[in-house]
């Protein structure tokens, strides 16, 4: 990677309940803002029982990053083509699905402020995309003429401020 692009998350809305700005369980990856993954919490360390609920994949969707956890404990599962919210207890609120052309989700999206940000890459550009955290509604998007890596691109949101890498830019000839 070389360079970072920055876009402002003007839309986010400051009125939001403080339930909702609470720090998320997990919001991005890396875990937080300094993407060091440490978390103050103890998993359990005995299986027995097997798993509290399975997402079967039926379409085997590419999972390429591990779930966000927001603070009221809803997993955001991303997909290269969609992005699912599911309860804690496994039961699918919402999925938002982007279109073909409009390329895939191959960067770790971002919870921040009520807001999931995803990073779409159609090839010739990269699109930052806000949803709502409670809907699965696009809330708003940009598109910005220039490419990311493509395989390992990533996306962190600090302050209402969108951070992402790119791919360096030709020089004019």
């Amino acid at each position: 990677m070389s360079g970072v692009s920055l876009a402002t998350a003007l839309d986010v809305d400051e009125n939001l309940s403080p339930k909702k700005i609470e720090e998320y369980y997990w919001s991005s990856r890396g875990r937080n803002a300094m993407t060091n993954s440490y978390a103050n919490y103890t998993a359990p360390s005995n299986f027995s029982k097997g798993p509290s609920w399975i997402w079967p994949n039926e379409i085997l969707g590419q999972v390429r990053h591990s779930p966000l956890i927001d603070n009221e404990l809803n997993i955001y599962v991303t997909t290269e083509h969609a992005i699912r919210k599911f309860s804690s207890d496994g039961d699918l609120l919402w999925t938002w699905e982007i279109a073909l052309d409009d390329g895939k989700l191959n960067a770790c999206p971002a919870l921040h402020h009520g807001e999931i940000f995803a990073l779409a890459n159609p090839g010739d550009s990269l699109t930052v995309i806000a949803i709502s955290m409670e809907s699965g509604t696009i809330n708003w998007h940009n598109t910005f003429q220039h490419t990311a890596g493509g395989e390992s691109s990533s996306l962190n949101v600090y302050d209402g401020i969108v951070f992402l890498g790119q791919a360096p830019m030709e020089s004019p000839k």
